[in-house]
């Protein structure tokens, strides 16, 4: 079975605007079908606010990488917002927990080690919140 990680907007900024790096490794290893690449509506909103304010010339290549189909997207359940605000200090983050959680993933990447890599996020969506370069570790130990 293919490993299954869901992607945070910080991830998937870090795909656009870096050519090089774990989050750029991860969508080829996506696009050769090799690990399952999961997010939400909602992180790609986000993403295009930041690309937007980091540099506005890049926006077009969201909407990009967001029609590729080896994309699958989850996307959280409303009722679900009031449990994961208590497993995140910042409430803007617990769409993006709710919808790991309900994705059922090996991992949850992000690069927002203040408010995600925590052990009330692990616990809550029940698997580790890693870095992209986490993920090529256990995707290379694993084979």
């Amino acid at each position: 079975m293919k490993p299954r990680f869901f992607m945070d907007a910080s991830a998937i900024f870090s795909m656009i605007t870096s050519k090089t790096g774990g989050a750029r490794e991860l969508l080829r290893l996506a696009i050769l079908d090799q690990i399952t690449l999961i997010t939400s509506v909602y992180a790609f909103i986000e993403v295009k606010r930041a690309i937007g304010r980091h540099d506005p010339s890049l926006t077009h290549f969201v909407d990009q990488l967001q029609a590729q189909s080896f994309w699958r997207i989850v996307n959280h359940d409303p009722n679900e917002i009031p449990n994961a605000k208590q497993a995140v200090t910042d409430p803007d983050d617990a769409p993006i927990i709710a919808a790991t959680k309900l994705a059922k993933v090996d991992g949850l990447i992000s690069f927002d080690r203040k408010h995600l890599h925590t052990k009330e996020v692990e616990a809550y969506i029940n698997a580790p919140v890693i870095t992209p370069g986490d993920a090529l570790q256990l995707i290379r130990s694993s084979q």
